[in-house]
């Protein structure tokens, strides 16, 4: 018996897109017969992918909304979305689902064997969290998202988990790494060029490598005849990381890149996998509870667990959660109330991946130190370093695990503020512009540049105050530009 599907023959259905029915997308169920059909379900088919399905379904039980089956709508809408609401096609009826959440693709008959498909389990993610969590926060950034970029809590939370499947999906479907390897051949440089092309490697290398903690540098370019929001765009998605600098605490936890690694590097972990809950846990996410002579693990392999662990606490803290929260560390709180027994390691994931910056400055600046010297070179010093660092991360776990210091004590303040006179396109191919709105604390030398109070060298000031103490309060901000926030 399946525990999860109440029809296996209904676990996802794919729909073209037709347009729209009642004011959500329509569509035509794809012919069963068709080998572009056949061409689907094989990739739907790989473990890892069925696993991802399982788990959507999962979402849908512990919500009770189950109406229809999950589906994959294959529009004309370049890229990926997570959607609600959707009309199907079948045997000449049309029905309705208008609560259903769904992933959004194009995917036609070429892009199918370039491995298009192997972005459904991130857009599928979104589509977990939303089912769990469907009114999740918006975040204060106005800039486009991208797994470099520094925007919000909120949106680098939800864009974060999102991609950190990527990551997974190459981990586990030998498919998608063959096509990446055919795909870097000499030929195909310059293609490696455009943005969403640096963002994919990124997202598969740079999660792996915990790259994206590091500052991004601008690109060497002469720079004196660029408008300032030209600027903004090109530090803001900058692929260049600077090896001896570090974001801080809020930058950090506003970089979805960094966050993807965060949930990658949860997810991933043997102990926290083979942590299984007690058996009623489980029974929320399915249709019918499990018998007492069964074994959960016969159910819910160990990733599947720790993915339904990630639900609860979503489920959690979307009661808690406002304008002023910082999402990941009340993520990471709540899953300690939760699952106690993830304690040591999920403390120990989250401190030696943010190299201790939302506790304190002085873990970061051995970081840095033994990377410079590790840049050119210097053995003995950088072994020095890499002794005095390894001793300080052991004693910031272990005083984090006895509950004596504070995952939250170095973050500080956010402060927003709205630059009504400098508008930003919150991507290249949108017209529309918006007012600019920035946190003082992860701010730009450019950004703060835009507005008329704060020329370029006190915007420089105020970064390198804030670089040295991790942070700024609301009285060093006034004393360096002389206004109220």
């Amino acid at each position: 018996m399946d525990y999860v599907f109440k029809n296996q023959r209904e676990k996802i259905s794919i729909v073209k897109g037709k347009g729209y029915y009642n004011n959500v997308p329509f569509g035509d169920e794809i012919s069963e017969r068709s080998l572009f059909y056949d061409e689907i379900i094989r990739e739907l088919s790989f473990d890892f992918n069925q696993c991802i399905i399982r788990l959507n379904q999962c979402s849908r039980n512990f919500i009770k909304d189950t109406d229809g089956c999950n589906v994959l709508y294959l529009s004309d809408t370049d890229g990926g979305y997570p959607r609600k609401g959707v009309a199907v096609k079948t045997n000449n009826e049309i029905k309705e689902y208008p609560n259903l959440r769904y992933v959004d693709l194009m995917i036609n008959e070429k892009n199918i064997k370039q491995g298009k498909l192997s972005i459904f389990s991130h857009e599928i993610g979104h589509v977990m969290m939303e089912n769990i969590w469907p009114n999740f926060p918006v975040g204060n950034s106005v800039k486009p998202h991208a797994s470099m970029a520094v925007t919000d809590y909120f949106l680098a939370f939800y864009e974060g988990f999102g991609e950190h499947f990527q990551r997974l999906v190459y981990d586990n479907v030998d498919y998608y790494n063959k096509l990446q390897r055919e795909q870097e051949g000499f030929r195909d440089d310059i293609t490696k060029l455009w943005h969403s092309k640096i963002d994919k490697d990124l997202r598969l290398n740079a999660v792996l490598n915990n790259q994206y903690i590091h500052k991004n540098l601008l690109p060497s370019l002469d720079t004196s005849s660029m408008e300032l929001q030209e600027l903004i765009v090109l530090e803001h998605l900058s692929p260049i990381f600077d090896k001896i600098k570090l974001k801080n605490a809020q930058e950090m936890l506003s970089c979805e890149g960094v966050i993807a690694t965060l949930f990658y590097r949860i997810n991933t972990n043997k102990d926290i996998q083979y942590n299984y809950a007690c058996r009623d846990f489980y029974n929320n996410f399915l249709i019918d509870k499990i018998p007492e002579d069964t074994d959960i693990r016969d159910i819910f392999n160990p990733f599947e667990n720790v993915i339904l662990k990630n639900f609860y606490v979503w489920s959690k803290l979307k009661g808690k959660i406002n304008d002023d929260s910082i999402i990941f560390i009340d993520f990471i709180e709540e899953w300690l109330k939760c699952f106690p027994e993830d304690r040591e390691e999920l403390i120990k994931i989250f401190i030696s991946t943010t190299i201790g910056k939302t506790i304190t400055n002085k873990l970061a600046k051995l970081y840095e130190e033994a990377a410079y010297y590790g840049l050119i070179g210097d053995m003995k010093n950088y072994l020095e370093c890499c002794n005095s660092y390894n001793a300080f991360l052991d004693s910031l776990c272990e005083q984090a695990i006895e509950g004596k210091i504070n995952l939250r004590q170095n973050i500080g303040d956010e402060f927003w503020i709205t630059n009504k006179d400098f508008k930003m396109k919150p991507w290249m191919y949108i017209e529309e512009e918006f007012p600019l709105r920035v946190n003082v604390n992860t701010a730009s030398i450019y950004e703060l540049c835009t507005f008329k109070q704060i020329p370029y060298n006190l915007a420089v000031q105020l970064v390198k105050k804030r670089d040295e103490q991790g942070h700024l309060n609301r009285d060093e901000i006034i004393n360096i530009i002389g206004k109220e926030i």
